[in-house]
């Protein structure tokens, strides 16, 4: 499909109008030659970004990754989708080591899932539960642990 009169962003160059082409959901060509289009559309000198990334999400419209529901997980990764969020790593908070492992699995599973419903899954940003007490913050205090190798690679 061809979109022309875009106002595309150029790293290091700001944003200059021209078209662009996509196949199966992804690009396939971007060119700033002015020249006059019979066919595609027009759309209108709007906005075209890269895909962003959120590498610091515990939940959205009603859902938190640590509720440790795979199905409030998709409902997540379809809603950042939405919104231009093309990859994001769900955020943990420091909980009960079983309830890790679950929203950890999700995570797994949706990442190889690789549907193109919901943003990738690039990671997971794990609060906890290995975290000096004096440094808490906001986390529950009764679920820290001491740095434990093997725990954290049973988690990963």
């Amino acid at each position: 499909m061809l979109y022309y009169n875009a106002n595309i962003y150029r790293q290091g160059s700001g944003f200059k109008i021209g078209c662009f082409e996509t196949e199966n959901g992804r690009f396939k060509s971007i060119s700033f030659e002015e020249k006059k289009y019979d066919s595609g559309v027009d759309v209108e000198e709007k906005l075209v970004i890269p895909g962003l990334v959120d590498i610091h999400t515990h939940g959205n419209s009603g859902f938190d990754f640590s509720d440790g529901d795979i199905e409030g997980l998709k409902h997540m990764g379809k809603y950042l989708l939405s919104h231009g969020i093309t990859s994001f790593m769900p955020t943990s908070m420091t909980l009960p080591y079983d309830k890790l492992e679950r929203c950890f699995k999700n995570a797994d599973e949706l990442k190889k899932a690789s549907c193109k419903e919901y943003a990738d899954i690039v990671g997971i940003h794990m609060e906890g539960p290995f975290l000096s007490s004096k440094r808490k913050g906001a986390q529950n205090a009764s679920y820290l642990k001491k740095p434990d190798v093997a725990a954290f690679q049973k988690l990963q």
